[in-house]
């Protein structure tokens, strides 16, 4: 069938507009076509539901993140996994953020786990050390030097790979979203006020 058999629990398109991926909660990811909606493919590996996606600047690559503790990278259109990325600590993988220059990864575990990964080198780097449950948003700089990881009501600036806790941002009233501009220097998140900061 076309359609996912359950929730879908996640959305990335290329950079160039011409795929979608989405995730869900039925364990597969499809790749559709754009602007025409029609499936390419169904990528059945995970053993549990899939909630994250990303994909790499250059559109040639897509990371899977699931509650089978695992991230798996594709390669794009072709829909073919090319690698598993799993560490000893693994949690149920909650979001996905690629840096622009596509050499870096980080992964936000449900439990607050976060851990950053070298795609170069397919490998896992470090473990940065401020758990809190709850978090749920992720942004990269341009060179995956500058992390922002959103919690509830506050931000945490770390600065990668050294994994040092720069800053914590506070009182931004039930966050929700976040970015950055491509060169670091302006971050712009959204909560439950209905203001942007």
């Amino acid at each position: 069938t076309r359609a996912h058999t359950g929730k879908v629990t996640a959305l990335a398109v290329t950079p160039d507009g011409k795929w979608l991926a989405s995730a869900s909660v039925d364990q597969t990811v499809k790749l559709w076509t754009l602007p025409q909606g029609a499936l390419a493919s169904t990528l059945r590996v995970h053993k549990r539901s899939v909630d994250a996606l990303a994909i790499s600047p250059s559109g040639d690559m897509m990371a899977s993140g699931s509650e089978d503790k695992t991230i798996r990278l594709w390669s794009l259109p072709e829909g073919v996994e090319s690698h598993v990325l799993q560490s000893d600590m693994g949690s149920l993988i909650r979001t996905l953020a690629v840096s622009r220059d596509g050499k870096v990864l980080v992964s936000l575990g449900r439990d607050g786990d976060i851990r950053v990964w070298s795609l170069p080198e397919l490998g896992f780097v470090r473990e940065l050390k401020r758990h809190r449950y709850g978090a749920q948003l992720l942004a990269l700089n341009s060179d995956g030097k500058l992390l922002v990881v959103g919690y509830g009501s506050e931000c945490d600036l770390w600065s990668l790979p050294d994994g040092a806790l720069q800053k914590t941002i506070p009182n931004l009233s039930g966050l929700s979203g976040l970015s950055m501009s491509v060169d670091g220097k302006m971050l712009v998140t959204s909560g439950n006020d209905r203001r942007f900061n």
